[in-house]
Protein backbone atom coordinates (compact mmCIF):
# COMPACT_ATOMS: atom_id res chain seq x y z
CA UNK A 1 0.00 0.00 0.00
CA UNK A 2 1.15 3.77 -1.00
CA UNK A 3 1.42 5.00 2.40
CA UNK A 4 1.28 8.99 1.69
CA UNK A 5 -1.75 7.91 -0.93
CA UNK A 6 -3.41 6.32 1.91
CA UNK A 7 -3.12 9.03 4.01
CA UNK A 8 -4.28 11.57 1.52
CA UNK A 9 -7.45 9.85 0.87
CA UNK A 10 -8.15 9.21 4.42
CA UNK A 11 -7.92 12.37 5.99
CA UNK A 12 -5.00 11.77 8.19
CA UNK A 13 -2.99 14.81 8.79
CA UNK A 14 0.45 14.13 6.64
CA UNK A 15 2.94 13.05 9.25
CA UNK A 16 0.44 11.46 11.70
CA UNK A 17 0.41 7.36 11.62
CA UNK A 18 -3.02 5.60 12.45
CA UNK A 19 -2.69 4.65 16.37
CA UNK A 20 -2.39 0.76 15.46
CA UNK A 21 -4.18 -1.41 17.58
CA UNK A 22 -4.12 -5.21 17.88
CA UNK A 23 -6.92 -6.72 19.72
CA UNK A 24 -6.72 -10.16 22.19
CA UNK A 25 -9.49 -12.53 21.57
CA UNK A 26 -10.66 -12.24 25.11
CA UNK A 27 -11.37 -8.65 24.76
CA UNK A 28 -13.75 -9.28 22.23
CA UNK A 29 -15.09 -12.50 23.93
CA UNK A 30 -15.82 -10.11 27.07
CA UNK A 31 -17.37 -7.23 24.88
CA UNK A 32 -19.79 -9.72 23.23
CA UNK A 33 -20.96 -10.48 26.51
CA UNK A 34 -21.14 -7.22 27.89
CA UNK A 35 -23.82 -6.42 24.84
CA UNK A 36 -25.70 -9.11 25.51
CA UNK A 37 -25.01 -10.53 29.29
CA UNK A 38 -23.12 -7.58 31.36
CA UNK A 39 -24.25 -9.08 34.47
CA UNK A 40 -22.43 -12.08 34.21
CA UNK A 41 -19.19 -10.02 33.45
CA UNK A 42 -17.07 -9.09 36.99
CA UNK A 43 -17.00 -5.76 37.60
CA UNK A 44 -13.47 -5.65 36.48
CA UNK A 45 -14.13 -6.82 33.40
CA UNK A 46 -17.40 -5.00 33.18
CA UNK A 47 -15.15 -1.74 33.46
CA UNK A 48 -12.93 -3.00 30.71
CA UNK A 49 -15.26 -3.92 28.38
CA UNK A 50 -17.23 -0.46 28.96
CA UNK A 51 -13.93 1.38 28.27
CA UNK A 52 -13.54 -0.74 24.73
CA UNK A 53 -16.51 0.00 23.67
CA UNK A 54 -15.62 3.70 23.85
CA UNK A 55 -12.06 2.70 21.66
CA UNK A 56 -14.42 0.66 19.41
CA UNK A 57 -16.61 3.81 18.67
CA UNK A 58 -13.23 5.98 18.28
CA UNK A 59 -11.98 3.35 15.61
CA UNK A 60 -15.67 3.65 14.35
CA UNK A 61 -15.83 6.88 13.98
CA UNK A 62 -12.05 8.21 13.02
CA UNK A 63 -9.70 7.57 10.52
CA UNK A 64 -6.65 8.01 13.43
CA UNK A 65 -7.20 4.48 15.12
CA UNK A 66 -7.18 1.30 13.15
CA UNK A 67 -8.01 -2.37 14.89
CA UNK A 68 -6.04 -5.30 14.16
CA UNK A 69 -7.29 -8.37 14.40
CA UNK A 70 -5.44 -12.15 13.16
CA UNK A 71 -6.02 -15.70 12.25
CA UNK A 72 -5.84 -16.55 16.14
CA UNK A 73 -8.76 -14.43 17.20
CA UNK A 74 -10.78 -16.17 14.23
CA UNK A 75 -9.63 -19.43 15.82
CA UNK A 76 -10.47 -18.35 19.40
CA UNK A 77 -13.99 -17.15 18.92
CA UNK A 78 -15.00 -20.13 16.75
CA UNK A 79 -18.45 -20.67 15.73
CA UNK A 80 -19.87 -19.67 18.93
CA UNK A 81 -18.86 -16.26 18.12
CA UNK A 82 -19.39 -16.19 14.30
CA UNK A 83 -21.58 -14.06 14.14
CA UNK A 84 -20.37 -11.27 16.01
CA UNK A 85 -17.33 -11.97 14.36
CA UNK A 86 -18.49 -10.94 11.23
CA UNK A 87 -20.55 -7.85 12.64
CA UNK A 88 -17.96 -6.50 14.89
CA UNK A 89 -15.22 -7.51 14.10
CA UNK A 90 -14.38 -7.89 9.70
CA UNK A 91 -16.00 -4.65 8.84
CA UNK A 92 -13.40 -2.93 11.07
CA UNK A 93 -10.43 -4.48 11.77
CA UNK A 94 -7.30 -5.16 9.95
CA UNK A 95 -6.28 -8.91 9.41
CA UNK A 96 -2.49 -8.83 10.07
CA UNK A 97 0.01 -11.90 10.21
CA UNK A 98 1.58 -14.04 12.65
CA UNK A 99 4.76 -15.13 12.30
CA UNK A 100 6.41 -18.51 12.00
CA UNK A 101 8.49 -19.84 14.26
CA UNK A 102 8.20 -23.26 14.54
CA UNK A 103 8.13 -26.66 12.37
CA UNK A 104 6.79 -28.62 14.61
CA UNK A 105 3.06 -29.11 13.64
CA UNK A 106 2.13 -26.40 16.08
CA UNK A 107 1.22 -24.24 14.35
CA UNK A 108 -2.40 -24.36 12.26
CA UNK A 109 -1.40 -23.80 8.43
CA UNK A 110 -4.36 -21.33 7.56
CA UNK A 111 -2.86 -18.60 4.69
CA UNK A 112 -2.23 -15.89 7.34
CA UNK A 113 0.83 -17.30 8.52
CA UNK A 114 4.39 -15.44 8.00
CA UNK A 115 7.84 -17.44 7.52
CA UNK A 116 9.75 -16.51 10.71
CA UNK A 117 9.39 -12.72 11.65
CA UNK A 118 10.75 -10.09 12.96
CA UNK A 119 11.07 -11.51 16.78
CA UNK A 120 11.91 -14.87 15.58
CA UNK A 121 10.92 -16.46 18.48
CA UNK A 122 12.73 -13.93 20.88
CA UNK A 123 9.32 -13.43 22.94
CA UNK A 124 9.65 -17.47 24.63
CA UNK A 125 11.36 -16.54 27.43
CA UNK A 126 7.92 -15.43 28.39
CA UNK A 127 6.37 -18.84 28.52
CA UNK A 128 8.59 -20.21 31.18
CA UNK A 129 8.86 -17.66 32.95
CA UNK A 130 6.93 -19.14 36.02
CA UNK A 131 9.22 -22.18 35.97
CA UNK A 132 7.01 -23.86 33.53
CA UNK A 133 9.20 -26.26 31.30
CA UNK A 134 7.51 -25.59 27.88
CA UNK A 135 9.24 -27.90 25.79
CA UNK A 136 8.92 -30.91 27.87
CA UNK A 137 5.66 -30.34 27.90
CA UNK A 138 5.14 -29.79 24.28
CA UNK A 139 7.70 -33.22 23.74
CA UNK A 140 5.29 -35.07 26.06
CA UNK A 141 2.03 -34.00 24.72
CA UNK A 142 3.40 -34.96 20.76
CA UNK A 143 3.92 -38.69 22.55
CA UNK A 144 0.45 -38.81 23.64
CA UNK A 145 -1.39 -37.89 20.75
CA UNK A 146 -4.93 -39.46 19.97
CA UNK A 147 -5.08 -40.27 16.09
CA UNK A 148 -7.98 -37.70 15.64
CA UNK A 149 -5.95 -35.23 18.03
CA UNK A 150 -3.90 -32.10 16.90
CA UNK A 151 -0.90 -30.75 18.83
CA UNK A 152 -2.45 -27.21 17.99
CA UNK A 153 -5.15 -28.16 20.20
CA UNK A 154 -3.13 -29.64 23.40
CA UNK A 155 -2.99 -27.65 26.48
CA UNK A 156 0.98 -27.03 26.15
CA UNK A 157 0.29 -25.70 22.77
CA UNK A 158 -2.68 -23.32 24.06
CA UNK A 159 0.33 -21.33 26.16
CA UNK A 160 1.98 -20.35 23.05
CA UNK A 161 -1.05 -18.91 21.79
CA UNK A 162 -0.31 -15.69 23.97
CA UNK A 163 3.33 -15.54 21.88
CA UNK A 164 1.23 -15.47 18.76
CA UNK A 165 -0.74 -12.71 19.51
CA UNK A 166 2.37 -11.14 20.95
CA UNK A 167 4.54 -11.39 17.97
CA UNK A 168 1.42 -10.81 15.47
CA UNK A 169 1.35 -6.76 17.32
CA UNK A 170 4.93 -6.89 17.36
CA UNK A 171 5.08 -7.73 13.42
CA UNK A 172 2.92 -5.14 12.39
CA UNK A 173 4.32 -2.55 14.53
CA UNK A 174 1.17 -2.29 16.42
CA UNK A 175 0.92 0.71 19.13
CA UNK A 176 -1.27 -0.97 21.69
CA UNK A 177 -1.67 -4.61 22.47
CA UNK A 178 -5.23 -4.23 23.98
CA UNK A 179 -6.06 -7.79 26.55
CA UNK A 180 -7.61 -8.12 29.67
CA UNK A 181 -5.52 -10.90 31.26
CA UNK A 182 -4.22 -9.69 33.82
CA UNK A 183 -1.04 -12.45 33.80
CA UNK A 184 -0.48 -11.56 30.57
CA UNK A 185 0.33 -8.04 31.94
CA UNK A 186 1.48 -8.79 34.98
CA UNK A 187 4.21 -11.10 34.02
CA UNK A 188 5.60 -9.02 31.46
CA UNK A 189 5.67 -6.22 33.75
CA UNK A 190 7.76 -8.47 36.38
CA UNK A 191 9.77 -9.52 33.09
CA UNK A 192 10.72 -6.05 31.91
CA UNK A 193 13.58 -5.69 34.65
CA UNK A 194 15.69 -8.13 33.09
CA UNK A 195 16.12 -6.95 30.02
CA UNK A 196 16.90 -3.46 28.37
CA UNK A 197 14.64 -1.34 26.24
CA UNK A 198 15.36 -2.93 22.49
CA UNK A 199 14.79 -5.90 23.53
CA UNK A 200 11.22 -7.65 22.71
CA UNK A 201 9.86 -8.59 25.84
CA UNK A 202 10.27 -4.73 26.45
CA UNK A 203 8.85 -4.19 23.28
CA UNK A 204 5.87 -6.05 23.72
CA UNK A 205 5.72 -5.25 27.30
CA UNK A 206 5.34 -1.17 26.77
CA UNK A 207 2.47 -1.49 24.18
CA UNK A 208 0.42 -4.08 26.58
CA UNK A 209 -2.82 -2.29 28.34
CA UNK A 210 -6.28 -2.91 29.66
CA UNK A 211 -8.69 -1.35 28.03
CA UNK A 212 -8.99 0.95 30.58
CA UNK A 213 -5.52 2.25 30.73
CA UNK A 214 -5.51 1.80 26.75
CA UNK A 215 -8.22 4.51 26.37
CA UNK A 216 -7.00 7.61 27.65
CA UNK A 217 -4.12 6.81 25.20
CA UNK A 218 -6.25 6.35 22.73
CA UNK A 219 -8.35 9.72 23.54
CA UNK A 220 -4.58 11.01 23.65
CA UNK A 221 -3.37 10.47 20.24
CA UNK A 222 -6.85 11.61 18.54
CA UNK A 223 -6.95 15.24 20.20
CA UNK A 224 -3.00 15.59 19.89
Amino acid sequence: MNTLKHLQQSGIPIGKRMLQTLIDTCVWRHWFTFKQSPDKLSPTLLAHSENFQTIYQIASSSTQVELLYNALVEYELGDRYCTELSRYVLPIARKIVIPLSRRDGLYRRDGSILRRGLMDAELRPYLTADGYDQEAMIAKAAQSLQADEKLYDTSPRKRELDIEHMESALEARADLFITNDKIIIDRLSKMSSRYDSSNPINMICSITRAPTSALPQVKSYIEA
